[in-house]
């Protein structure tokens, strides 16, 4: 706004009055913008009468720019028409997205017949390509008369006043259906090109954001032009805030696709935080257009437009700098793009007047569109080799895994047959050393043999419920039974043990009686190694809890081994489950085991649906 008030303070000192419009059989000249004059009602409440006694500057330019404001701007011209042909003349405002046009025209009578025009203005038909307004106007005498235009819109604008005889209008009408058909035809036809090809062609990430960017563009074009939301709703209101949103919400796509076409993480952290804030911001500055509708709510949507777009572009150079990789056959013709969309509302907010910008954004957007017909040839032969690469690594994967996969069988029915094989020896080993240790009680090498015998025959029983278990063939067995009694008796087997070891060990259940549904043989297995571990790690004179606690509700049985060992360091608790760990991997260990243990009753938990966790402190 301050940019006009400058100008017309300038203009007052050389003219307060327009110069005269005379319309003859030679009119040429349908631009009327250098002939009117203009005048500011910053209040927005002058009337009709009163504004007729102000006094209006003349207007320097050869098309309208007014500001985000809630000031309501009154255009003033004189005009004659000295024809003797032509009687009928046609007003042409060409910007539909003004939101209110009061177009006083002039009577034979001395009164003024008024016009309501803008985008808020309901209109019975939804014409596609229309996004100008005309005044068919009958002049009654060679008398000079004077027309006014009250133009009131929160929104920033630009327009071109022109004014048009029947056959000029004809041939104007002509020359923009087909402009406006040859670009509305390029858009849809580029949309639907690139949508086919991110469906059926091309069907990378990549491309099907930048095919979303293109569509989301075109739509914000039509947007800008006031001809999208006539298609979806003949609610005027409505059809602006469509026209308008999809415009304001593009910062959103710009910052968001950046992803995919720079290495965004490398950027400073303040560059990235503010690339982040820019699609809240956006939200939040357009949910306020649509609730409040307030001039600086608009100005502000089309400040961050503007600043993305340069914001977009400094990323880029900056990327360039810093030689980060950058995905150039998107990133060249989306940079064109953004560029040409600049163009209007840098104009709106008085960044940029320069002569022919319109011609250059114009020369911009046709640029975009051929690059990425080049380009598209590039990026179909770079997604094909990368899905034919893609095709042989899986390939090969397969392959690899197959092998493996048939190697990891190989290794598990050798490992499976040499336990068995393993298993049996032993088994008629330990019947003669129970008859000797019967008949000798006190001798204590038969002792060693046969615990060391019995420890060897329950390692190769484990190794042998690890592979059932890896071979998918250790099902739960659940039968019913009476469950403390039990737990009871798989307790006190350890009742010798901890006596053996001057270990106090405590039993807890909590109930008397209670039956249920258990697997008895995997249970047993994870109870015993549990205490077995408990019992390994546990010194004389310290204490073991075996607490077993039912919850009813949830038909759940809860199983707490609790000891006073030497504990388990916190960077290695999460490995104490895996196969084969050991907490201290040295030769000279003080505590002897294989790592199964723990190992197998995880995996017996699971087969069972149930949890096992540890804790431990220091």
């Amino acid at each position: 706004m301050k940019f006009i008030h400058l100008t017309l303070v300038f203009i007052l000192s050389f003219s307060s009055f327009s110069q005269k419009i005379v319309l003859n059989d030679d009119f040429k000249s349908p631009n009327i913008c250098r002939q009117t004059a203009i005048f500011e009602d910053t209040t927005g409440a002058l009337t009709f009468p009163e504004i007729r006694s102000k006094n209006f500057v003349t207007y320097p330019k050869r098309m309208y720019f007014f500001p985000f404001s809630n000031s309501t701007f009154w255009v003033k011209f004189k005009l004659e028409n000295q024809s003797k042909f032509q009687k009928d003349w046609i007003l042409l405002w060409d910007n539909a997205m003004v939101e209110n046009l009061y177009f006083y025209i002039p009577q034979p009578n001395g009164t003024f017949r008024v016009i309501k025009e803008g985008c808020l203005v309901y209109k019975p038909k939804n014409k596609f390509a229309e996004n100008t307004v005309t005044i068919p106007f009958k002049t009654f005498d060679n008398k000079e008369h004077v027309f006014y235009v009250k133009v009131q819109s929160q929104r920033g604008h630009q327009a071109s006043f022109e004014v048009h005889s029947t056959a000029q209008l004809h041939e104007y009408n002509l020359s923009k259906f087909r402009t406006e058909g040859f670009m509305n035809g390029l858009f849809i036809l580029r949309i639907i090109y690139v949508v086919l090809i991110a469906f059926f062609v091309v069907r990378d990430r990549t491309f099907r954001q930048y095919s979303g960017l293109t569509v989301a563009r075109t739509m914000a074009y039509w947007g800008l032009l006031g001809i999208l939301g006539s298609t979806f709703t003949s609610n005027p209101t409505l059809a602006m805030h469509i026209n308008q949103q999809v415009y304001y919400t593009m910062p959103i796509w710009f910052s968001i696709i950046l992803y995919s076409f720079l290495e965004v993480n490398r950027l400073p952290k303040f560059l990235i935080i503010i690339l982040k804030i820019i699609p809240y911001l956006t939200i939040f500055i357009c949910v306020n257009i649509i609730i409040f509708y307030k001039w600086y709510w608009l100005k502000a949507a089309t400040i961050l437009f503007v600043f993305t777009v340069f914001f977009v572009v400094i990323l880029h150079i900056i990327s360039i700098v810093k030689k980060y990789k950058i995905e150039w056959f998107y990133s060249t013709p989306f940079l064109l793009g953004i560029c040409s969309n600049v163009y209007i509302p840098a104009r709106l907010l008085g960044m940029q007047d320069f002569p022919g910008s319109g011609l250059f954004s114009l020369f911009l957007f046709v640029t975009e569109i051929i690059l990425f017909g080049l380009f598209l040839g590039r990026i179909i032969r770079k997604y094909e080799k990368n899905r034919i690469e893609t095709n042989n690594e899986l390939l090969f994967n397969k392959e690899q895994s197959f092998k493996l996969q048939t190697l990891d069988l190989a290794k598990n029915n050798f490992f499976t047959n040499i336990s068995h094989e393993f298993r049996t020896p032993l088994t008629l080993i330990l019947a003669p050393v129970e008859d000797l240790r019967k008949k000798n009680p006190k001798d204590e090498v038969l002792e060693i043999i046969h615990r060391n015998a019995n420890r060897l025959l329950e390692l190769i029983n484990q190794l042998l419920d690890i592979s059932k278990l890896e071979a998918g063939q250790l099902k739960p067995e659940i039968r019913e039974m009476e469950l403390t009694s039990f737990f009871r008796r798989l307790a006190s087997s350890f009742a010798s043990l901890a006596e053996s070891k001057n270990i106090k060990f405590e039993v807890t259940q909590g109930i008397e009686e209670v039956r249920g549904y258990i697997d008895t043989d995997k249970v047993e297995k994870i109870v015993n190694n549990l205490l077995s571990n408990a019992f390994k790690f546990t010194e004389s004179g310290k204490k073991v809890l075996i607490e077993m606690e039912y919850l009813h509700k949830s038909s759940v049985v809860r199983i707490k081994v609790k000891d006073e060992g030497i504990g388990i360091p916190k960077d290695k608790i999460g490995n104490i489950f895996d196969r084969f760990y050991q907490i201290d991997e040295n030769m000279n260990r003080k505590f002897d085991g294989t790592g199964i243990g723990l190992a197998l009753v995880k995996e017996l938990v699971e087969v069972l649906k149930g949890k096992i966790n540890v804790w431990s402190t220091d």
